[in-house]
C-alpha cells in the first residue's frame, strides 16, 4: 500500500480497505457492529456513496443471516429437549416391557385376570 502524508486520505484509504475486507467475509463471521462502525468512519472519511451502500446492504444481510441463524438454534435446542414420555419410552424400550408381561404372568399364575383387579 502507499503511503500518504495527508492524515484524510490516509483515514479515506484505511476505511475502504477495511470496508472490503468486511464485505468479503461470509455473513454469519461478519462482526455487525464493526462493519458500522467502520461505516461510519468511512462516511467521516468521505468514501465512495456506492461503496459504502454496498457496505449497509451487507450489514443487513449479515444481520438477518445470524438472526435466522440464532432462531434456528434455539428452535433446534427446543426440539431436542427431552420430554417426560420421552424418558419414559426409553425406559421401555430398555428393559422391552418386561415389567408389565412379568406382572401379567405373575397374575395368571394366582389365578386373578387383569379384569379383576
Amino acid at each position: 500500500m502507499v503511503q500518504f502524508a495527508d492524515p484524510e486520505v490516509r483515514a479515506k484509504m484505511g476505511a475502504s480497505e477495511r470496508l472490503a475486507e468486511l464485505q468479503k467475509m461470509d455473513p454469519l463471521d461478519v462482526p455487525v457492529e464493526e462493519l458500522l462502525e467502520t461505516i461510519t468512519a468511512a462516511q467521516a472519511a468521505g468514501v465512495e456513496a456506492r461503496r459504502i451502500e454496498r457496505a449497509q446492504k451487507k450489514a443487513k444481510y449479515a444481520t438477518q443471516v445470524q438472526t435466522e441463524h440464532t432462531e434456528r438454534e434455539k428452535q433446534e435446542a427446543e426440539w431436542h429437549k427431552p420430554t417426560l414420555q420421552d424418558s419414559f419410552d426409553l425406559l421401555n424400550n430398555c428393559f422391552g416391557y418386561h415389567g408389565f408381561i412379568n406382572r401379567e404372568h405373575n397374575l395368571k399364575v394366582l389365578g386373578k385376570s387383569m379384569k379383576e383387579l
